[in-house]
């Protein structure tokens, strides 16, 4: 995943979604943060365990309706695009999400493409600034590396808890990078031009060699 900002966006991020943006339809995630948190790690150990055999298009097959159960993509599509969403037409937004999922999945599905004893734990949850709610989120590798992947939920209407945001080391907010990202592309080639971008970060997430444990 590319991460960047730091949990201070957090805050940013609850303004701009609980004033401006819907639910979701209805959706599968857990009735509780950690529920929503434990489907998507048991999805990612079950990718590492078996990431050889599946391969990237399959890691990337099982990990697409377990991540569209659990996260926010289209708000966090909307959140991304910041003030250039409100100038494309309703074509252009259903391509930028479908986009936009497509990259998040194929970010999961290249980063775990391997296994050598990690295990996850959560910790616990903390209040979000301004709104939301913290699960924090450990990897452990084999080695008893910690590594902190949190994650920034939103409780819809329908009651289920979905992620919006991701933070590497604690405190890397993905989609502060992401706005970034996409707002530089988009101010200086257009939409069409971010479709682009897009598509050609997610072959290169496809092709890139497996790690070696």
């Amino acid at each position: 995943m590319l991460f960047g900002g730091s949990l201070a966006a957090a805050g940013l991020v609850a303004v701009l979604f609980t004033a401006s943006l819907p639910s979701s339809a209805p959706a599968q995630a857990g009735d509780t943060p950690i529920e929503t948190v434990q489907t998507v790690n048991d999805a990612l150990l079950h990718v590492m365990e078996n990431a050889e055999a599946l391969g990237f298009q399959g890691r990337q097959d099982y990990l697409t309706p377990v991540l569209m159960q659990t996260f926010e993509f289209p708000a966090m599509a909307r959140l991304a695009a910041g003030r250039y969403w409100g100038r494309f037409s309703g074509e252009e937004k259903r391509e930028l999400v479908t986009h936009f999922t497509d990259l998040s999945v194929s970010t999961f599905a290249a980063r775990f493409d391997g296994y050598s004893g990690e295990t996850w734990k959560i910790e616990g949850t903390t209040e979000a600034p301004r709104g939301g709610t913290i699960v924090e989120n450990r990897l452990i590798t084999g080695k008893g590396r910690v590594i902190a992947i949190n994650y920034l939920m939103h409780q819809t209407e329908a009651g289920d808890w979905r992620i919006i945001d991701v933070y590497l080391d604690g405190n890397i907010s993905e989609l502060a990078l992401r706005r970034s990202e996409f707002n530089s592309v988009l101010r200086n080639g257009g939409v069409r031009h971010l479709f682009e971008q897009i598509a050609q970060q997610v072959d290169r997430l496809s092709s890139q060699p497996m790690q070696t444990n």
